[in-house]
């Protein structure tokens, strides 16, 4: 019931306790909801029964998604949409300035 969640807080705890750096961190979380909201997007609009159910019965739509899933309607559930938030937020602002500095 809760490997979803499981699988992704041991991706976290191996990313911290391998790289040791922040920024792998972000990458995880902002390329997990990627891959989350691709699979989705596959569901929806490929017509295989199977592949379908598996994914939504599976997979959550999103980290949010995940995040909303097991901690609720509370106060920890804004609190750690906030902080997925404040992730993304980074991910950009490192991205933008990837490509500004590639630019110049």
């Amino acid at each position: 019931m809760y490997v979803d969640l499981i699988i992704f807080i041991l991706l976290v705890i191996f990313i911290i306790a391998y790289f040791r750096d922040f920024m792998y961190v972000v990458y995880l979380v902002v390329s997990m909801d990627m891959l989350y909201r691709l699979l989705h997007f596959i569901a929806n609009n490929v017509d295989v029964e199977e592949l379908t159910v598996l994914i939504y019965k599976y997979i959550p739509s999103s980290v949010p998604n995940l995040i909303s899933k097991y901690v609720g309607d509370n106060i920890f559930s804004t609190i750690f949409l906030w902080v997925v938030f404040g992730l993304y937020c980074i991910f950009l602002g490192h991205t933008i300035r990837r490509m500004v500095r590639k630019k110049v």
